[in-house]
């Protein structure tokens, strides 16, 4: 169990390449605001526990959705925090196998580190600059954290709705 688990790790921290194209390690979500399961709402530890570890577990958007429905399902609408839980795991799972490494997303911009060995995989950042131009947005590029796109936003949903097209975009791009 030890291996599997430092094998996983070393994989997201180098970058490995199973699809031979792309990269098959999940970015890290950092989100400024609440995001959890409330004790009103999963009144039981264990099953809040079960239930951080199935999304932490899930794998693409669609298991995402399936534990939301389960969620919803056995304990009615979930509160904003919850839903808010929900963003991240999606986000995570839209930036999949993108080459991105941590995605900050917060009420007035988004930010997204890529991985220093995207170069090497057809990544096209030209395009990347006129898809960004085409879409209205402000954005920057930093280096001081590794290579980081910074885009304006104007407000938490805007962050969570512009991360979801652009990650569709990247996966576009780096199929092509």
């Amino acid at each position: 169990m030890y291996c599997k688990i430092l094998k996983k790790g070393l994989d997201e921290v180098v970058g490995s390449t199973k699809n031979g194209k792309g990269f098959s390690f999940r970015p890290v979500v950092s989100f400024k605001g609440p995001a959890y399961f409330p004790s009103t709402y999963i009144f039981l530890a264990q099953d809040r526990i079960y239930y951080y570890q199935r999304l932490a577990t899930a794998v693409g958007v669609k298991d995402v959705l399936t534990v939301r429905g389960e969620i919803i399902d056995r304990f009615g609408r979930a509160p904003s925090d919850t839903e808010n839980l929900f963003s991240i795991a999606k986000t995570r799972e839209h930036f999949s196998g993108c080459g991105v490494k941590k995605v900050s997303l917060n009420k007035n911009s988004v930010g997204i580190v890529f991985a220093d060995a995207q170069r090497g995989f057809g990544f096209n950042f030209d395009g990347m600059q006129e898809h960004l131009s085409s879409l209205g947005r402000v954005f920057r590029f930093n280096k001081d954290d590794g290579f980081m796109l910074l885009v304006e936003t104007e407000s938490l949903n805007d962050s969570l709705f512009f991360t979801s097209g652009f990650a569709e975009w990247i996966r576009t791009d780096i199929s092509a």
